[in-house]
Parts: C-alpha cells; structure tokens; sequence
C-alpha cells in the first residue's frame, strides 16, 4: 500500500511546519459491533479512487491530492500480481510541496501486499505477510507485514524497513476506520516515522471515505 512512501513524503513535509495538530474524538461505535476488514480492502483495492483530504498545523493548511487507478497483472518478485497505480500531490498554503507516484503490487482475495516500485525507482519488498482478519471489532489489531525498501531494483542498498499493523478505529454507530498502520526506520539516521492509512467502512464492507495520519519527532499531521 502506499502507506510506507505517504509517510515519508509528509514527514518532509511537516518537518518544515515545527508545530503539529490534532483533536481527539470520543469513540462512537460500540466494541462488540463487528466490521468485514479484509473484504472491505480487497474490495477497495479493485476500482478506482480520488480523494482531496486537507489538515491544518498551526497557520499553516495542508492538502492532499491522492488518485488510485487499477491497472493490469504483472510480474513482480516471482509473483503474478495485480496492479495498482497511485498518485499524490501534497500543498501546504496552496503551493505544491511534494508529488510522487507508484505501482503497488499485491493479491486482491485475500489480499496480500508484495510490494511497490516508485516513480524515482525506489523499490519495496515486502515479507512475512500476515492475513486481514475477515471481521474484527473495534479496538482490535494485529501483525499484518513487514517491508525493505531500496534505492532501486538491484537491491544492493537498502534506505528504509517497515513494520505494518492493522487495527479497526471507532467512527459512528455503523462504519468504522480500517487502518493500515506503517512504522518507517531509516538507515541514515533520520528519524523514525508512523503514519496510517485508514478506509472507512460499514457493516456490508462498503468504503466511502479514507484518512491519511503521519507522527514524526512528536509532531502530527492528519488528513481527512
């Protein structure tokens, strides 16, 4: 998923904003009320998507532009794989902070993430996949992955490594957050990153909206 490559790009981005916003909500959706994760995803991950999401940190505002468009299967590691094209643009004030786009690869039912290949080459693998939970309640989580990325497809030089959990967040009495939670460690020493992907979704798995969250230095940025 585009997880791991969105935290990066907000991180840069939100490193030049020194200060960090975000208010909590009250869960609403009760804990014994169950959601469909894993169809809920792979039903996501198979039809097209554009969303214009903003946040605010201090006086400054944020958007984010970000396009999903399925694509052909396609080799990738060995593994026959759809194909998902992803694509961001991401403002701060109005003006264009930072563009980037990929090719996710990955199976759609269950789905199973392999990896991704960036516009300037940067090359994920990911391992040790663990399977969505096909329901799960609120305030459950658990394993999902783990990934390498390197500077291109040779991979002789490793920049980044990546551990993903899943979790269900509360939302309203009948939809709740899907996340996709990504913690990022650089091999150069900048500092580690969290963000997470979240699909929101109702009880039949139906998602209508996502949100993009992204923790770094004790700073936060949350798109919505």
């Amino acid at each position: 998923m585009i997880t791991r490559y969105l935290t990066i790009l907000l991180a840069v981005t939100l490193s030049a904003c020194g200060s960090g916003g975000g208010s909590a909500v009250a869960p609403s959706t009760s804990p014994t009320t169950t959601f469909p994760f894993a169809s809920a995803v792979s039903a996501f991950m198979q039809a097209s998507h554009n969303y214009n999401l903003s946040a605010v940190s201090g006086a400054d505002t944020y958007s984010l532009q970000i396009n999903f468009t399925p694509g052909t299967q396609q080799l990738f590691e060995g593994h026959l794989s759809s194909t998902m094209a992803e694509s961001i643009i991401i403002k701060k004030n109005g003006v264009v902070a930072s563009t980037f786009s990929d090719t996710a690869y990955f199976d759609v039912s269950p789905y199973k993430d392999w990896g991704d290949i960036a516009s300037d080459g940067s090359y994920s693998v990911a391992a040790g996949q663990q399977a969505l939970p096909s329901v799960a309640s609120v305030g459950q989580s658990g394993s999902l992955e783990t990934s390498t990325t390197y500077t291109n497809s040779t991979k002789t030089s490793i920049t980044s490594t990546d551990t993903e959990v899943w979790s269900l967040e509360s939302d309203t009495a009948t939809t709740a957050w899907a996340c996709i939670n990504s913690t990022t460690t650089y091999t150069n020493g900048s500092p580690t990153v969290s963000g997470g992907e979240c699909f929101k979704a109702d009880q039949s798995g139906n998602v209508s909206a996502m949100k993009f969250s992204i923790y770094v230095s004790g700073q936060s940025l949350t798109f919505q």
